[in-house]
């Protein structure tokens, strides 16, 4: 009798428990819905909002070690992610990244990559700087790399 009436509880439980994430999960989805990309900057860090954004854009992250690239999984553009915010208005998941965890990017400015890996939103390897910026750090890291390719072929043509 007593074994019937837990299990009875326990069913209980899981209904209410299912019932809770189902309107949690109303309710995120209705705050995603409500917000654009103009209000993105507006959100006030700690919010239900902030929360939930935060976590629309990790679940779809994975993480390569501690310091390594945070690669989102889902819909790309050009090799860069791209996510779904506000009414159907799409962003780049590295800005919206950059947005959430280093604060707001200056009107004009990119949003440019350290590891130069396109699908990562580490905010820790983002920074922030004009198209010129980001025109000669690609021409330097390209340079860095033709002379360590030049190295590594000049080492094994020695043997």
């Amino acid at each position: 009798m007593a074994i019937n009436a837990l299990r009875e509880k326990e069913g209980d439980n899981r209904a209410i428990y299912k019932d809770n994430l189902t309107i949690a999960k109303n309710l995120f989805y209705d705050i995603i819905k409500d917000m654009n990309k103009k209000t993105i900057n507006n959100i006030k860090r700690g919010s239900l909002e902030f929360i939930l954004l935060k976590e629309k854009l990790l679940k779809n992250v994975k993480k390569k070690g501690f310091y390594g690239c945070w690669e989102w999984q889902k819909a790309k553009s050009q090799g860069y992610g791209i996510m779904t915010i506000g009414r159907g208005v799409q962003m780049s998941t590295h800005r919206i990244s950059y947005e959430l965890y280093n604060g707001q990017i200056p009107e004009g400015f990119f949003v440019c990559h350290k590891c130069d890996n396109p699908r990562c939103v580490n905010p820790s390897h983002l920074w922030v700087g004009t198209n010129k910026d980001n025109i000669e750090d690609r021409t330097k890291k390209q340079k860095a790399k033709e002379i360590k390719t030049m190295n590594r072929r000049a080492r094994e043509r020695r043997g």
